[in-house]
């Protein structure tokens, strides 16, 4: 029993690690033009398809479908997604008063901190960092 266990936990692993390095293959289901450009358009997006489809004419491109959809909508479809925005959690490195008003500026705004303290918090340092230049640069709005 404990055999099987194993075996199957071993599958189940190899499994999913499989799965998730799976890379999309587009093939076209016959040899037709609009299907090869479909195809170029899925893996190489709309810019190479229209340059590919320039031969058949110029306004074939813009009359055709893939999969119901317009070439240039399929294309965008497959397109890689570039992340370009990070959220970053500043916790105080302390309990000092400035470092949870470094933490606390990041949080709710470095207005929202002047306006609820007494302390001249425009001299305050931040990492090593004037705090704007630290609320600005770790904010995650």
């Amino acid at each position: 029993m404990k055999n099987v266990i194993i075996a199957l936990a071993v599958f189940l692993f190899t499994s999913a690690a499989q799965a998730s390095t799976t890379i999309k293959k587009f093939v076209s289901l016959d040899d037709t033009v609009a299907s090869n450009l479909c195809v170029v358009a899925a893996e190489d997006g709309y810019k190479k398809a229209v340059v590919h489809a320039k031969q058949y004419g110029k306004n074939y491109i813009t009359t055709m479908t893939c999969n119901g959809k317009s070439i240039k909508r399929f294309s965008k479809s497959f397109e890689m997604k570039e992340v370009t925005s990070k959220e970053v959690l500043v916790v105080p490195a302390n309990n000092s008063i400035e470092s949870n008003l470094c933490a606390l500026a990041v949080r709710d705004g470095l207005k929202s901190v002047i306006s609820t303290t007494d302390i001249d918090v425009s001299q305050t340092i931040c990492n090593g960092q004037q705090i704007a230049h630290f609320v600005r640069r770790y904010s995650n709005s």
